[in-house]
């Protein structure tokens, strides 16, 4: 059970940083690691204009798209990781299987916008239904 509650706050965490990406650009923070970037990061990213710039340095949208991408593959993996391990978990603990639904969610969302953090997609009510109806089948089942 500790295994799979470290795998699925490691994969959760970085799902919540890659949300989070637009919301903190703002305040000049990126939350997607340098180090998963395909090439170095423009300054203009550091400055929080990530939705302006690409107007002006359409280059720009393909390197956040891949960084994006390289992070939802390690999120992703982690989830799995998780996933694969569910099954020890007791039926006591069965709740904490529940944040990684979202994050799942989101993932898988995600990919269908081409990793595109801007596509309106992401954040649809259509969304949110499907999502209470995975919560609640997940505790039902107890199993993600």
């Amino acid at each position: 059970a500790d295994t799979f509650a470290s795998h699925a706050g490691i994969g959760i965490g970085l799902v919540m940083a890659l949300r989070s990406t637009i919301r903190r650009a703002v305040n000049g923070e990126m939350t997607i690691p340098a180090d998963l970037f395909p090439r170095p990061i423009p300054p203009t990213y550091m400055l929080g204009r990530l939705d302006t710039d690409f107007q002006t340095y359409p280059e720009q949208e393909g390197i956040m798209r891949d960084a994006a991408q390289n992070m939802a593959y390690e999120a992703s993996l982690e989830l799995r990781k998780a996933r694969e391990l569910q099954n020890d978990v007791p039926k006591t603990g069965r709740a904490c299987l529940l944040p990684a639904m979202p994050a799942m969610n989101y993932l898988s969302r995600i990919k269908e916008a081409e990793f595109n953090l801007w596509d309106p997609k992401l954040n649809t009510e259509q969304s949110r239904l499907w999502l209470l109806t995975m919560l609640g089948k997940s505790w039902l089942t107890g199993r993600i």
